[in-house]
């Protein structure tokens, strides 16, 4: 599933008004009464991913490079040739939407009055992402946006595990590593640490809960 469109020398790649880059990931959390809504920084990129995924969502990702500016729609990581990189990333409801709003951006970037050689045709590009969704009436959400959401989902669930953890209310799921263990290590296979293990864990439980979310 993928758009392009070669329409620019794009040697100046700021992002316009608008553009959502992907966001960084320090590991600061916020402490306070609201900082379930105020931080994203401390979730692991595992635990976001499960989130996207069990929403579904599908990314639009606008690309620039030395000598051309595309969009694509697809589940995967974009495969960018030399000088190319990744200058801001939606996330829409299904792959239908995605490669409606990719078609629709790129017809009106192509009608439009930029100048196909100009340097900031990538930033005219991502605009005609925003005001296709609009006029198709499709709701784009940013990487940051998803972490703010996917914060109090995964809090709560952090809380849940924390507790049943001090009441000794675990014993199925440590019994349900040592089965993982016995099983992985009678098929010769490398065994997980526990805290890896329980990454997976919750990130199936994430997942869980987002598909649950957008069956809604």
């Amino acid at each position: 599933m993928r758009g392009r469109c070669r329409l620019a020398q794009t040697r100046d790649h700021a992002p316009s008004p608008g553009l959502q880059r992907n966001p960084t990931s320090p590991r600061a959390a916020g402490k306070g009464k609201n900082s379930a809504s105020l931080a994203t920084d401390w979730l692991p990129d595992v635990l976001i991913t499960a989130y996207r995924d069990g929403l579904g969502l599908v990314p639009v990702i606008l690309i620039a490079g030395e000598s051309c500016a595309r969009l694509l729609c697809s589940g995967e990581e974009p495969a960018l040739t030399a000088g190319e990189a990744a200058q801001a990333r939606w996330w829409c409801k299904s792959a239908q939407q995605g490669e409606w709003l990719v078609q629709t951006a790129m017809r009106a970037a192509q009608r439009s009055d930029a100048d196909p050689m100009s340097r900031h045709i990538a930033p005219h590009l991502g605009r005609a992402v925003l005001n296709a969704a609009k006029r198709l009436g499709i709701t784009l959400r940013s990487d940051e946006e998803i972490a703010r959401d996917a914060v109090a989902v995964i809090a709560r669930l952090e809380q849940e595990i924390a507790a049943q953890q001090r009441g000794g209310a675990l014993k199925s799921v440590n019994r349900g590593y040592r089965d993982y263990r016995l099983a992985a290590s009678a098929r010769g296979e490398k065994v997980l640490r526990y805290a890896d293990w329980m990454e997976r864990y919750k990130a199936k439980l994430v997942r869980d809960i987002a598909h649950n979310l957008r069956s809604r």
